[in-house]
């Protein structure tokens, strides 16, 4: 059974979503050329900021108290303080590249791909699907970067089957899904 889309889970999530493409890491960080894990990477301190201020918004925390639980709770692969475990489903290993556990029953994976087909971005949504179907996380975020020149995948996102796609993503698999 999928997770509740409560408007405080909904306000969370957009709010991590909006972090995940803020312009200053676009910036900053030449994603066109650059992999993932770097991409990643810049992102990263953005998301511990917004968390933190989450906790202590939404949680009623002290920022001590939100510094410590951001610490425990936002886990990044690339971060060597922390370990992000797989999930066995269908004969396969999978783990997404940042997990956030806010609290008991909401728990967020994020994944970041970047590609100039739709290969990879097929691979993102299936990397999503297995992480809520699974119950690894009970929400997922797809942040697609569009590199190719045409910034076809992009262009699409309005198309009549492609928000119909985006919505049942949400509706029926807690996936959210983010373009740049």
């Amino acid at each position: 059974m999928l997770a509740n889309k409560t408007t405080r889970r909904t306000e969370i999530l957009n709010r991590l979503k909006n972090t995940l493409t803020t312009p200053d890491v676009f910036k900053t960080v030449p994603y066109k050329t650059q992999k993932e894990g770097r991409i990643i990477s810049g992102i990263y301190h953005y998301l511990v900021h917004e968390v933190r201020k989450l906790y202590q918004e939404y949680g009623g925390f002290t920022e001590k108290t939100a510094v410590l639980k951001t610490n425990k709770n936002l886990l990044w692969e690339g971060n060597i303080n922390t370990t992000i475990n797989h999930v066995e489903f269908f004969g396969g290993r999978h783990r997404p590249d940042i997990i956030v556990d806010f609290e008991e029953g909401f728990k967020i994976a994020v994944e970041v791909k970047r590609g100039v087909s739709g290969h990879s971005f097929r691979k993102g949504i299936g990397q999503c699907l297995v992480y809520t179907a699974s119950f690894m996380a009970d929400f997922a975020i797809l942040l697609y970067i569009d590199i190719s020149k045409e910034q076809k995948i992009l262009k699409s996102i309005d198309g009549i089957y492609e928000k119909r796609f985006i919505k049942e993503l949400w509706d029926d698999n807690n996936i959210m899904l983010v373009f740049v």
